[in-house]
């Protein structure tokens, strides 16, 4: 876990060829990991194409990361999305603002989703409305 803090760029060098490595060190050095993965975003975009689920578990763990993905990938991030409604329904309980913003981005591809999975309390409320 050292060179996690001294050489990230040849940690994010494994983890991009091995993603599933992120995910088991992140379960016992979560700042570490995530500390080298903000300094190399892209890198996580790759995993993202390769491991949407565990990488948006992860995402949502980190919230700030996940903002910085976002900025800098939006095209990607929303394809996961797009790819997995039911992500992007957790996403917007946990982080209503980052699904927010990829709707100013994308609002297609995540109106997309939400046609797919619609939000729980919606469907309840509007069966409620109806009976």
């Amino acid at each position: 876990m050292k060179a996690l803090i001294q050489q990230p760029l040849l940690v994010m060098n494994a983890l991009n060829q091995q993603p599933l490595l992120l995910m088991k060190a992140r379960n016992q050095q979560p700042l570490l990991v995530m500390k080298a993965l903000n300094e190399q975003p892209i890198f996580v975009m790759k995993a993202l194409n390769q491991h949407p689920l565990l990488v948006m578990k992860a995402l949502s763990v980190h919230s700030l990361l996940a903002m910085k993905v976002l900025n800098q990938q939006p095209l990607l991030v929303m394809k996961v999305l797009n790819q997995h409604p039911i992500l992007v329904m957790k996403a917007l309980n946990q982080q209503p603002l980052l699904v927010m913003k990829a709707l100013n981005q994308q609002p297609l591809l995540v109106m997309k989703a939400l046609n797919q999975q619609p939000l729980p309390a919606m469907k309840a409320r509007t069966s409620n409305y109806f009976s």
